[in-house]
């Protein structure tokens, strides 16, 4: 998913700078959407796939690594929020808010450390886990809620939705049912 959004940015940067440049805020929301589209078609069926198999695929480096399953659908389920939002950082900046983008930045560190000085000591890297899948969540929701009140720009489209129901229904919900049918092998 993080790889699906770094093509993402390096590719609509430019672009996105040029027409926020511009004020061209049309053809700015129509390049983060398309892109937010295009990231959650190409990470979502991973990272679903990852989640309902995560016992299956974490024993697939010997038993004892099984434990880490619930770490690993924890990641996953905060990456589909932060993929799903799409390249929203990268709006803010090439928006010129590289201060608000800081100040998340900040934020999200300070709310990371905090929390994995709490979580790690009692439940070990499944609190490391939650620590960074709530960082991530809160990074997404921050800049988003920037995105919106600045540009009015939210990620989703008829596109994205459409995208988001074919990976949760083929991946999601067939998964389970495999996964149900067949058990954690």
């Amino acid at each position: 998913g993080i790889f699906a959004l770094g093509a993402g940015a390096s590719v609509i940067g430019p672009e996105l700078s040029l027409l926020l440049h511009k004020n061209d805020l049309p053809g700015a929301r129509n390049v983060y959407q398309v892109t937010a589209c295009w990231v959650t078609t190409i990470s979502w069926p991973l990272l679903i796939t990852l989640a309902v198999f995560a016992p299956a695929f974490m024993g697939l480096f010997g038993p004892r690594y099984r434990d880490g399953a619930t770490a690993l659908m924890i990641l996953v389920l905060a990456a589909l929020v932060s993929t799903g939002s799409g390249n929203n950082a990268i709006v803010l900046l090439m928006g010129g808010k590289s201060a608000a983008n800081l100040c998340v930045a900040i934020l999200a560190f300070t709310t990371n450390l905090v929390l994995n000085i709490v979580l790690i000591p009692r439940i070990g890297f499944v609190g490391a886990a939650i620590s960074w899948g709530i960082t991530m969540v809160m990074t997404g929701l921050l800049i988003g809620t920037l995105l919106w009140r600045i540009f009015r720009f939210i990620p989703f489209s008829k596109g994205w939705f459409i995208a988001a129901a074919s990976a949760v229904g083929c991946y999601g919900v067939i998964g389970v049912a495999a996964r149900l049918a067949f058990g954690d092998r």
